[in-house]
């Protein structure tokens, strides 16, 4: 049994050897109905296989939601527990605790808060710009720049170019 591929090839060289005049037209009618039903089962059987490819990463990214939103409920739990445990040992008044399994240890820590973002900013940018720092992500608008061209402006370093695709359904 041949590949598709390879019979895409033998399909254009029987073309290619009609149209140099090496064979009739009927060889090739010949040829080509003779491998019509068997490239027709090849391209059936692989867009079988990608319906089948795409329903298993469809299956596994819905897996990955649920494992991934079970992981936060888990992390949410761990962050209550520590607030819980941080909470007692205060309440009882003590720093550290050591046993065979865990060294837990009541640590103070300094975190900025900016509690007002908008005053802090319009504070910053007058007095201490250097606490500011500034992101800004650029990146073409390829449905605005499509337009632009199809309307006849050139554009530099961009085009529209034609893709060939397969829709399965």
């Amino acid at each position: 049994m041949s590949t598709l591929y390879s019979m895409a090839d033998q399909y254009t060289r029987s073309f290619e050897n009609w149209e140099d005049g090496l064979i009739p037209e009927e060889a090739v009618t010949d040829t080509l109905e003779a491998m019509e039903g068997e490239i027709t089962e090849k391209v059936d059987g692989i867009a079988s296989l990608i319906k089948e490819y795409r329903k298993r990463a469809e299956v596994m990214m819905e897996e990955v939601k649920a494992l991934t939103d079970r992981a936060k409920t888990i992390e949410k739990r761990a962050e209550w527990l520590k607030g819980y445990l941080l909470a007692q040992m205060d309440k009882i008044g003590t720093a550290k605790v050591e046993t065979v399994r865990n060294n837990v240890r009541v640590s103070l820590n300094y975190a900025v808060e900016i509690n007002d973002p908008e005053a802090f900013r319009t504070w910053a940018d007058m007095n201490a710009p250097e606490l500011l720092r500034r992101t800004e992500k650029i990146e073409p608008d390829k449905k605005g720049i499509k337009e632009a061209i199809a309307q006849g402006k050139e554009i530099p370093g961009a085009e529209i170019t034609e893709r060939k695709s397969i829709t399965i359904k």
